[in-house]
């Protein structure tokens, strides 16, 4: 398996941030194993993380009534996943379940908003690079809504 610091340096989300927002960065991040079809996080409950894969597949699921689990999102490795740490209630909005083993790093979200406080520079990349997170996730939804697929139904 490959150290925090191996991790983060060779993930997309990381690519240019300075040596220090790095260091930093890895002293915060714990690794996960998580098994297939096992939650990494469920509605409702604290987000005090964000997770940046590095093996596996995950969906995001939202709770549909009598309809159940639906998957609204699936996220792949070299992705990052969860933004409700950066935000008061800090709750997660959504189910994580592991579609396959998913080895990922839980990165603490209170660290991170401090040091987003203490160091504007710091607070800045991270949240432009969330921004860029967001903004897909949004260009994903919007194409589900047109149903550009073509499934008709």
């Amino acid at each position: 398996m490959l150290s925090p610091e191996e991790v983060l340096k060779e993930h997309p989300f990381f690519k240019g941030i300075s040596d220090q927002h790095l260091e930093f960065l890895v002293s915060v991040a714990r690794p996960l194993r998580i098994e297939s079809n096992h939650f990494l996080f469920r509605q409702g409950s604290s987000a005090d993380c964000f997770l940046v894969l590095h093996k596996g597949d995950m969906a995001i699921e939202l709770h549909v009534g009598a309809q159940g689990a639906r998957i609204i999102q699936t996220v792949n490795a070299g992705e990052v996943v969860g933004w409700s740490w950066l935000y008061p209630p800090h709750r997660w909005m959504y189910d994580g379940r592991a579609l396959n083993t998913v080895d990922c790093l839980c990165l603490d979200g209170e660290s991170v908003r401090k040091r987003m406080e203490e160091d504007h520079e710091f607070g800045y990349e991270v949240l432009r690079r969330f921004g860029e997170v967001i903004v897909e996730a949004l260009n994903r939804t919007r194409l589900q809504l047109l149903d550009v697929y073509g499934t008709g139904d």
